[in-house]
């Protein structure tokens, strides 16, 4: 299943509830349960998902065109594929982790 499209946002009124484009609700975090910051903290980065997500796939995609192009030392590196850096790795992980089906 697809998320909902973002931008995503904090309802006027109520921090804790995640609203889509359209101003329908995405996502609560539990006002019970924790300290009010924390569940504020929670929804906002919630709402920042889909951008953060967008982020990670142009990572992705930047080192796939870029990799072959990164001088070390002066050196070109064109024939040795390069390490991936940790960014990139954390970024497919992140992407596996929020379009797992």
């Amino acid at each position: 299943m697809k998320h909902t499209k973002g931008p995503w946002h904090l309802h006027n009124m109520e921090k804790n509830t995640v609203c889509g484009p359209k101003g329908f609700t995405v996502a609560v975090t539990d006002m019970y349960a924790r300290a009010p910051i924390e569940n504020k903290a929670n929804a906002r980065l919630i709402a920042a998902a889909p951008e953060l997500l967008e982020v990670c796939k142009i990572v992705v995609k930047w080192w796939k065109k870029h990799q072959y192009d990164i001088r070390w030392n002066g050196e070109n590196v064109y024939n040795a594929r390069p390490k991936e850096p940790e960014m990139v790795i954390k970024a497919k992980q992140a992407i596996a982790k929020a379009e797992e089906s």
